[in-house]
C-alpha cells in the first residue's frame, strides 16, 4: 500500500505549478510540455470525466500519519468506488486507510481526486482535449458564429440564434428534472447551482 516516493508522484508537483498559474495558453503549455509525466493524463481525465462516479458525498475525517501512498493505491479504490464493488463502511475504513498515509501534498491532491473536483486549477475538458490532443468528453458547447442577416440563415441548418451577450456564458442543462442545474461553459469547467 505504502511507498507514495518522489518518482510515482512527479504529477502532482505539476497540479501544484497549474493550480498557480493563471493563463489558460500557459496550463495547456504545461500540459503538453508534461504529457509523459506518469499518472497526470490518467488523474485529470478520470476527474474530468462525468460519466465516472465514486458515489462519495462527503470525506470522512481522519488523522494524517504522513508516510506516502502510490497513486496506483487511489486509482484501485477508485474503481472499486466507481463500479460499487466497495460502498458505505468499507469505503469509508479504505478510504481513512489510505489517505491517513499520504504526505500533506499527496492528501490535498488524492482527495480532490476522489472528490471529483480540480475546479481550482481551472482545467475543464477543452483544456485537457487541447493538451492531449484528444477527444473523448460526451457533450461538446458549439462556438458562437456572427450572423450578419438573419434572412439568410438556412431553415435547415441545426442551431439557435441569439443576441451575444458579454459576461460568463454557458449552456444549462438539467438532467431527469433533478434539482442541480449545471452551467457548461466552452472550457468545459462546470457551475452548479450558480444564478
Amino acid at each position: 500500500l505504502r511507498g507514495g516516493g518522489n518518482m510515482s508522484n512527479n504529477f502532482l508537483q505539476i497540479l501544484e505549478l497549474l493550480e498557480k498559474e493563471s493563463s489558460t495558453n500557459k496550463k495547456i503549455e504545461i500540459l503538453k510540455a508534461n504529457k509523459d509525466v506518469p499518472y497526470l493524463k490518467e488523474y485529470l481525465k478520470t476527474v474530468l470525466d462525468k460519466n465516472i462516479t465514486f458515489g462519495i458525498l462527503q470525506l470522512p475525517d481522519y488523522e494524517l500519519i504522513p508516510g506516502g501512498v502510490h497513486f496506483n493505491n487511489v486509482m484501485t479504490l477508485s474503481f472499486k468506488l466507481a463500479n460499487r464493488s466497495l460502498t458505505g463502511d468499507a469505503a469509508r475504513n479504505e478510504i481513512i486507510d489510505i489517505l491517513e498515509h499520504c504526505t500533506p501534498l499527496e492528501n490535498k491532491w488524492y482527495r480532490r481526486f476522489l472528490q471529483k473536483d480540480i475546479s481550482n486549477i481551472g482545467i475543464g475538458q477543452r483544456i485537457f482535449e487541447e493538451a492531449y490532443d484528444e477527444k473523448g468528453f460526451k457533450f461538446r458547447i458549439g462556438l458562437a458564429e456572427e450572423v450578419e442577416e438573419l434572412d439568410k440563415i438556412d431553415d435547415d441548418q441545426d442551431g439557435f440564434v441569439d443576441k451575444k451577450l458579454n459576461g460568463y456564458r454557458t449552456t444549462v442543462i438539467i438532467e431527469n428534472q433533478k434539482v442541480d442545474i449545471i452551467y457548461s461553459g466552452r472550457s468545459g469547467i462546470e457551475a452548479k447551482n450558480f444564478y
